[in-house]
C-alpha cells in the first residue's frame, strides 16, 4: 500500500480539449465529465483513509502557480525542451496561459523530446528497475541534437530550460540535460540551463539545485520517491486506465488498472477485474473517446 499519494488530473484537460476538437458543445461536454468524475471519485473511496492520504492536484493550478513563480523570478528563455506527448501538452498550454496573464511570453522557442521509461521487470513491476528511452523518434540523443543545431546562431548566452509535467526521480530530466550539457559544451555556447516542471519531487528537486540549477515546480511532491522510498508515489488519472501507462523494455505495456499493482493504490478495491478505472475506461470507449486518448 502507497501511504501518500499524489494524483494529477491531466484527464479534465485532454477530455475538454478532445471534445472540443470534436466541436461538441458545452451541455454535451458537461455530461461527459460529470460522468468521468462519478467513477473517479468512486475510485477514491477505495482509498484506506486510515492508513493513507492523498492530494489532488490540477492541471490548471500547477500550470498557475509555475507562472507565477517564474514571473517573480523574471525568467525568459530562448528555448523550453518539453519531455513526452503530456510534457508536450502541459508546456504549451503554460505557455498560452503565461502569454494571455502576463502579456509577455515565457519562451521565444518551446520544443520536445520524446522521453519515456522502460520497465525491466515484468513479472514484479511495482518494484522493477528501468531505463530510459523514447516513445517515438529518432534517439534521445539524436532529438536533443537536433534542437541543439537549431541554437548554434543564437547570439550571447542561451537561456535554455528542461521541463517536464512531473518530475519525479528525475533520471528522465538528468538524461535530457546531460545531453543537452554535451552538445552544448562541445558545440562552444556558452549557456544557463534551468529545471521546472509542474510537478517536481522534493528529493529530486534539492539533487539539481546542488548540482547548480535553478529549479522550480507548480506543487511539490514531498519527501523522497522510488527506489529510495516506496511510500510517496504520482499517479495521472489518464494512466491508471491507458494501456500504454506502464512500459516494458520487451515492448509489452499495460494499465495500472489491469494488474495488481492497481490494489497498492487502491487497496479498498473489491473486485479488480471490475474496479472504477476498467468501467471507467468503458464508459470513454461509449462515448467515442477511448482512442483519442489512447492514441496520445
Amino acid at each position: 500500500m502507497i501511504k501518500h499519494l499524489y494524483f494529477f488530473d491531466d484527464l479534465t484537460y485532454h477530455i475538454e480539449r478532445i471534445c472540443k476538437e470534436k466541436e461538441m458543445g458545452n451541455d454535451e461536454i458537461g455530461e461527459i465529465k460529470r460522468n468521468i468524475w462519478k467513477y473517479l471519485n468512486e475510485a477514491f473511496g477505495d482509498l484506506d483513509m486510515a492508513n493513507q492520504d492523498y492530494v489532488l492536484v490540477s492541471w490548471d493550478h500547477v500550470s498557475a502557480e509555475l507562472g507565477d513563480r517564474l514571473f517573480r523570478a523574471q525568467k525568459k528563455y530562448d528555448v523550453i525542451i518539453s519531455q513526452g506527448c503530456n510534457g508536450d501538452y502541459a508546456m504549451q498550454s503554460f505557455s498560452e496561459m503565461y502569454k494571455n496573464k502576463y502579456g509577455c511570453t515565457i519562451a521565444d522557442e518551446l520544443r520536445n523530446v520524446r522521453t519515456a521509461r522502460f520497465l525491466t521487470d515484468e513479472n514484479d513491476p511495482f518494484y522493477s528497475e528501468f531505463t530510459i528511452g523514447v516513445s517515438k523518434g529518432s534517439s534521445l540523443l539524436q532529438q536533443c541534437k537536433d534542437i541543439v543545431d537549431d541554437c548554434v546562431t543564437k547570439e550571447g548566452k542561451l537561456k535554455i530550460a528542461v521541463f517536464d509535467d512531473c518530475i519525479q526521480t528525475g533520471r528522465c530530466t538528468k538524461s535530457v540535460v546531460d545531453d543537452v550539457e554535451q552538445l552544448l559544451e562541445t558545440a562552444n555556447i556558452d549557456y544557463e540551463l534551468d529545471v521546472f516542471g509542474f510537478i517536481f519531487c522534493e528529493d529530486t528537486m534539492n539533487r539539481f539545485n546542488k548540482e547548480g540549477y535553478f529549479v522550480e515546480a507548480g506543487t511539490m511532491l514531498r519527501g523522497k520517491t522510488y527506489p529510495d522510498d516506496w511510500d510517496h508515489d504520482i499517479y495521472f488519472l489518464k494512466d491508471l486506465f491507458l494501456s500504454s501507462a506502464i512500459r516494458f523494455s520487451n515492448g509489452h505495456s499495460v494499465a495500472y488498472c489491469d494488474i495488481d499493482w492497481y490494489l497498492e493504490i487502491f487497496p479498498m478495491t473489491k473486485d479488480l477485474k471490475n474496479n472504477s478505472f476498467i468501467r471507467l475506461r468503458e464508459y470513454l470507449r461509449s462515448v467515442n473517446l477511448l482512442d483519442d486518448l489512447e492514441a496520445l
